[in-house]
């Protein structure tokens, strides 16, 4: 989910004020490049996949890019993105990334844009943090951690806790 700069200053500082969030997963900056809520499920034991969520800020003045990742947690991360066509929902990984205009935010949020983390080493549980490495086209290589949880919030959960 891509959100307009003040749609974003307005949605994100009142979700991140009202979900809790673990310390660990709280912001890592790469110059222009802020990344929040960086979460993962748990996975079963032998899981193929596993997926990573989080909010990407470009507080630049250009243009930016996701154009891979990876984890020692994970034979290899994908960035996907999500699209609908004719009722299906369909996962691709964009040849040129994920862009990040100036002043925008993208949200990796369940039933849209995510990481999938191929062949996990082991099984992810509560609490666990798997560090990844996110490469963006301008701003390099910015080090995150996912923090394992159920708790999340999603585009459409901020939206709803501004409505009340």
């Amino acid at each position: 989910m891509r959100l307009k700069p003040w749609l974003g200053a307005i949605l994100l500082p009142g979700a991140l004020l009202t979900a809790p969030e673990p310390a660990a997963a709280q912001a890592s900056n790469g110059g222009d490049i802020h990344v929040i809520r960086a979460w993962s499920r748990p996975t079963a034991a032998g899981a193929l996949t596993a997926v990573g969520y989080l909010s990407i800020m470009n507080h630049g003045a250009k243009s930016d890019s996701l154009i891979a990742a990876s984890s020692s947690m994970a034979r290899k991360v994908e960035v996907h993105r999500s699209t609908m066509a004719d009722g299906v929902m369909r996962m691709e990984t964009p040849k040129a990334g994920l862009p990040i205009g100036p002043g925008e935010t993208i949200i990796l949020a369940p039933g849209g844009d995510h990481l999938m983390l191929v062949g996990p080493t082991r099984a992810f549980r509560l609490g666990d943090v798997i560090p990844v490495t996110l490469r963006f086209r301008r701003a390099g290589r910015v080090n995150i951690q996912l923090q394992v949880d159920t708790a999340s919030i999603t585009p459409d959960s901020a939206m709803q806790e501004h409505q009340h």
